[in-house]
């Protein structure tokens, strides 16, 4: 239910240390008989169980949300198996599945929010939109250190094709929070050997530049300027904007484009002015130390590549 609420019995039973048995057939039937899961089956033969109530997810403290509980296809189903498997290989690890949880520990090392991979979701009558954090949904976890430094591991699950781009995008996304960390790794998690060369060679690539400050001072003079046009517009209150707001914010979107200047955006809606002082500050070098490594799954997700139809069963073996 923390990683993703999809698993099959192998995993089961990896977690419980026995063979697959009786007593893991019947544990599987009486799920699906009291509708606390529902299976799929892939290629007529692989049988996934997916966990349906609200009383469980809350139990596990991630809440009831509807998006953690709702069918996926077939290529996000593969990549929740990945990360159950990788979560189940690291117990040594402390894995925070939620953003709640790596929020709090992240305030708490005193990184603003303004540098963490983030989301803004307009929502239909609600006064301001939301914002999410982490949505690759991928694991992250806090390694245990004995001089007391603790160390971030983000994993990337390597779920399908344009592996290479796709990681590249997953590492800008997560640099600001890098340079912000005084240790952490990256995990490509993949079940193929020869990826795992092209994936180093990305990560080397993406951080070989300096790391410096996205915003320019210049640019954070006017920026109030064109977020309250923009807040005005999309909450359609043509009486402040007129024919020349309607210009001038025509002019500045040209001006603050870009991944970077909607997280402060999301930001300035959420916390005013004073974001802007975050955006303006100089980085402090902490020393951050980091580096990227692999972890090769040895398990076959073939099955849940192409789905010969969801179906329930009550009768798995």
């Amino acid at each position: 239910a923390r990683h993703g609420g999809y698993f099959v019995m192998r995993q089961f039973c990896a977690f419980l240390g026995r063979g697959h048995g009786q007593t893991t057939v019947a544990l599987a039937r009486k799920l699906v008989r009291r509708k606390d899961a529902t299976v799929q089956t892939f290629s007529r033969a692989t049988q996934v169980l997916h966990l349906a109530p609200r009383r469980l997810y809350e139990a596990a403290g991630v809440g009831s949300d509807p998006y953690r509980r709702r069918r996926r296809p077939a290529a996000a189903i593969t990549a929740r198996l990945m990360a159950v498997d990788y979560v189940l290989d690291h117990p040594g690890l402390t894995f925070l599945a939620t953003d709640d949880e790596a929020l709090v520990c992240l305030d708490r090392r005193g990184v603003d929010r303004l540098w963490l991979p983030q989301q803004r979701y307009l929502r239909h009558r609600a006064r301001l939109p939301r914002l999410r954090y982490f949505v690759d949904a991928d694991p992250i976890a806090v390694a245990p250190c004995p001089t007391g430094v603790e160390t971030w591991v983000f994993a990337f699950i390597d779920d399908g094709p344009h592996t290479s781009v796709r990681f590249g995008l997953f590492v800008e996304r997560y640099r600001p929070l890098f340079d912000r960390l005084p240790a952490w790794r990256v995990v490509f998690v993949t079940r193929e050997h020869q990826r795992v060369e092209a994936a180093e060679r990305t990560f080397d690539r993406t951080l070989a530049t300096p790391a410096e400050s996205p915003y320019a001072s210049a640019a954070l003079e006017t920026f109030e300027e064109y977020a309250r046009l923009r807040q005005a517009f999309e909450q359609k209150q043509w009486s402040m904007l007129q024919k020349a707001g309607l210009d001038r914010l025509s002019v500045l979107r040209r001006v603050y484009v870009g991944a970077q200047w909607e997280r402060v955006f999301g930001q300035w809606e959420q916390r005013g002015k004073s974001v802007l002082a975050v955006a303006s500050a100089r980085l402090t070098k902490l020393s951050s130390r980091g580096a990227c490594e692999a972890y090769v799954l040895h398990h076959s997700y073939a099955a849940t590549q192409a789905i010969r139809g969801p179906r329930r069963a009550c009768c798995l073996s």
